[in-house]
């Protein structure tokens, strides 16, 4: 299983209580103990013991943020949405300037697809933390699932500053340019990537500048010898760039075919996932 770094926020303490220490010190090291048990029952597979432990180190101090971050984490890592979401916002309860706290409701809230409330949490952090705005690439998906495709844009503009190699950040802006100015203008603005290693990201960089093919996307997504999870996640992407390109250029049989087999493979991501259920939920929408 993938571990993120559910320690990273908690306060750095002895792995054990000596004699002499206050009873609050002596708590704050069971705690500790708690959430490392957790962390390594984690790592072992073991995700109701996990929360258990977890759940059990916010009981012995509800009042303790680090805990409820932990907890957090834990169930966003198990797909548990609304859990997750829940313990962001008690973090920003006891912390109400706890940024990370913010992005990580924020990613949670557009999972569930309560978009308009991701932004809110996005636009939050860009308000405490300016200078994180280059790399919220996450509030551009959101602007634009809510139509707002010009501030989309900027969005993807700023994020191209922090990061010149991400062909994702030049697809998702090529969508905005052609939403608003049609696709001749996109492809005279496309953003210039300096070389993106991902597959099959180069080949969707080539479809973008019209000299690839989707043909092209699609081989590159399915060759190789790698792990069957790792090629699904190829394979998504492929599926899920290819539906958003085609319904920039107005093919919408193409584009509701490529993004329906997105959503097949919608589980292998979170937030992009949910962003293909919601491309592929509005163009059978809008054919009603």
């Amino acid at each position: 299983m993938k571990w993120i770094c559910l320690l990273c926020c908690l306060v750095a303490l002895p792995l054990a209580a000596s004699a002499g220490e206050t009873p609050a010190i002596q708590n704050l090291v069971r705690i500790k103990l708690m959430l490392h048990e957790a962390r390594v029952a984690y790592d072992h597979g073991q995700i109701t013991n996990a929360l258990a432990l977890a759940t059990r180190a916010i009981e012995m101090n509800p009042a303790a943020a680090e805990s409820w971050m932990f907890r957090g984490r834990l169930r966003d890592a198990t797909r548990d949405f609304a859990g997750a979401a829940g313990d962001f916002a008690k973090v920003i309860e006891l912390q109400p300037r706890a940024v990370e706290a913010y992005i990580l409701r924020g990613q949670a809230r557009f999972c569930l697809g309560h978009v308009g409330s991701a932004l809110a949490d996005f636009d939050k952090v860009v308000d405490m933390a300016p200078v994180l705005g280059p790399q919220l690439w996450q509030r551009g998906v959101a602007l634009f699932e809510l139509g707002r495709y010009a501030d989309a844009r900027k969005q993807f503009e700023s994020c191209h500053t922090a990061s010149t190699n991400d062909v994702e950040c030049a697809a998702w802006h090529f969508l905005c340019v052609a939403k608003t100015d049609g696709v001749d203008k996109a492809r005279d603005n496309l953003l210039t990537v300096g070389g993106d290693p991902r597959v099959p990201m180069p080949e969707i960089y080539a479809s973008l500048t019209g000299k690839g093919t989707a043909d092209a996307v699609l081989a590159a997504a399915k060759a190789g010898d790698v792990p069957a999870a790792e090629r699904d996640r190829r394979q998504f992407y492929a599926h899920f760039y290819l539906g958003l390109f085609y319904e920039a250029t107005g093919d919408r049989a193409k584009a509701r075919e490529q993004l329906a087999a997105a959503v097949t493979l919608a589980d292998k991501v979170d937030f992009l996932g949910v962003a293909a259920r919601l491309h592929a939920e509005r163009l059978r929408a809008a054919e009603k």
